[in-house]
């Protein structure tokens, strides 16, 4: 199964044939680690077929592997609901991929990540149309006039509370790549930051 997860990732970086211009100018560097990646799979298994990426969500989830698997499971998550539009939900994915890769060599944080990993699983299965609703359309902005509006509609009084939260896993994860801020550490942890590992 670690061919099938690994190839999926080549699966989703094709399905979203070229990258926004605002995802290329803040994440070029990161763009290029999934191109390189994919380069790298195709060439260690240039014979194997490529997987679809609803096949692995299925064997992940028939194997309650969704929470341990929670990058490869946010990879292979396609959108169902009816109520968002597959580019924009695609743009979000690499939104978060690529502040992924970049928050996953700062370290600590991989709470923030799971978070916003669950969240786009979620919007993708149709379990977060009113938060679908209130996210600001990303292809329309620069990187951090999204990250601005985020933090407007999670701090505005007329958000419900469960919006605002949603909003917040999203603003949080792309603030601090945007920053390249690493998490939070809990207060009298003074061990060195570690480097999460993204596995696919």
């Amino acid at each position: 199964m670690t061919i099938r997860k690994t190839l999926s990732l080549i699966t989703f970086y094709r399905s979203l044939s070229d990258p926004h211009e605002s995802i290329i100018s803040e994440f070029r560097i990161e763009l290029n680690k999934v191109k390189l990646a994919c380069e790298d799979i195709i060439s260690t298994f240039p014979n194997s077929a490529l997987i679809e990426l609803q096949g692995v969500y299925k064997w992940l989830s028939k194997n309650k592997l969704l929470r341990k698997c929670h990058t490869t499971a946010f990879v292979c998550c396609e959108l169902k609901s009816y109520s968002y539009r597959k580019p924009r939900f695609n743009h979000y994915k690499m939104l978060v991929l690529c502040s992924a890769i970049r928050l996953a060599e700062i370290g600590d944080n991989d709470s923030p990540l799971n978070k916003v990993f669950n969240e786009i699983r979620q919007l993708g299965h149709g379990n977060r149309d009113d938060a679908a609703r209130t996210l600001p359309a990303p292809e329309d902005f620069p990187l951090l006039e999204l990250i601005e509006r985020l933090d407007f509609i999670r701090k505005d009084d007329s958000t419900p509370p469960a919006i605002q939260q949603s909003i917040d896993d999203y603003y949080v994860t792309l603030k601090n790549a945007y920053e390249g801020q690493p998490g939070r550490v809990k207060r009298g942890n003074r061990e060195p930051r570690k480097k999460c590992l993204l596995h696919l």
